[in-house]
């Protein structure tokens, strides 16, 4: 008796919660069009997007599979780092490399990253936004902006 009173306060739980979770889930806002409810990293993702770290593409896709330009890593650590972003950059005195023009997206992120020591670019003064970011260019970004020294 015990037993089927037991299975019968079990099933009558799950037919009460069991519409509430299908539609929780068919009102739950879509992430990315690219990126699936399995998707390996989909739980970091949508954490990344909720602390607005990340926005995506202009046509809702998020492209894990595209390797992460120099451009979007500043803006990211940028972003992380809560380094103040000038929404007036362009109108700013001081320049970003002379290969960001003041009309590029990233612009204001590269031109704080500057200004706060978090990038150099390369001998030439160039930055080059649109390269892949490297291990070693990652490396150096991070420890940066959250000053993690090594000996």
């Amino acid at each position: 008796m015990k037993k089927t009173s037991v299975l019968l306060i079990m099933c009558l739980i799950v037919a009460i919660l069991a519409p509430t979770f299908s539609q929780a889930n068919a009102a739950s806002p879509v992430l990315f069009s690219d990126i699936s409810p399995k998707h390996w990293a989909q739980k970091e993702i949508s954490r990344l997007k909720e602390q607005q770290l990340i926005g995506g593409y202009r046509d809702g896709t998020f492209r894990p599979d595209k390797p992460i330009t120099r451009g979007e890593a500043v803006k990211l650590i940028v972003r992380a780092s809560h380094i103040a972003v000038d929404a007036n950059a362009n109108a700013d005195s001081q320049q970003a490399p002379p290969d960001v023009p003041r009309t590029y997206w990233a612009y204001p992120y590269i031109q704080a990253a500057m200004k706060h020591g978090l990038i150099t670019g390369y001998l030439d003064g160039s930055f080059r936004p649109g390269d892949t970011l490297t291990r070693a260019d990652s490396a150096v970004l991070i420890a940066r902006a959250f000053k993690l020294d090594s000996p």
